[in-house]
């Protein structure tokens, strides 16, 4: 139950990316207990919030706007802890255009998991930062969502399924 306890806040960070591709990060959050006591905690949701809300918006530099929020409760998450000018989700705004993206030719879209890449955006979460050429990016690269598809499967966005 315990092996690779180490990975789970990047399966919390990349909830779609399968197990064999979870990393582990010296800066990736760490819980204040062990699994029984956070057990007792979950148990209790307002103990839960009162103790690991402030762990996250800690963790994010009080931007809680960067943090992984379910999408149906995003908007009242960021109204509550006062994040202000949050467009997108993730490295993607919120809508994903051509000008967002950049030329189709500059990136590509994973077909198994939807994950899209865009030189003008990057992914700062996988070093990757803005202006990160495609080319740049070492062939044995992965989804890193699901991490499955490599570099060569991902196919221009809006050509998925085509």
């Amino acid at each position: 139950m315990l092996y690779h306890l180490q990975r789970h806040s990047d399966h919390h960070a990349n909830p779609t990316r399968r197990y064999q591709t979870l990393r582990d990060f010296v800066e990736s959050p760490v819980l204040p207990t062990g699994y029984a006591g956070m057990i007792v905690l979950a148990l209790i949701p307002p103990l839960w919030r009162r103790v690991m809300d402030p762990r996250v918006v800690a963790h994010f530099d009080g931007d809680i706007s960067r943090a992984n929020i379910q999408p149906g409760k995003r908007a009242k998450v960021l109204a509550r802890d006062g994040a202000s000018n949050v467009t997108g989700v993730g490295n993607l705004p919120e809508v994903v255009t051509a000008d967002t993206l950049g030329d189709a030719t500059d990136g590509g879209m994973c077909p198994g998991c939807g994950y899209v890449y865009g030189e003008k955006l990057g992914d700062p979460r996988e070093g990757l930062p803005a202006g990160t050429p495609w080319s740049a990016i070492p062939d044995s690269w992965c989804c890193p969502d699901c991490g499955v598809r490599e570099k060569i499967d991902l196919v221009a966005p809006g050509r998925v399924g085509a």
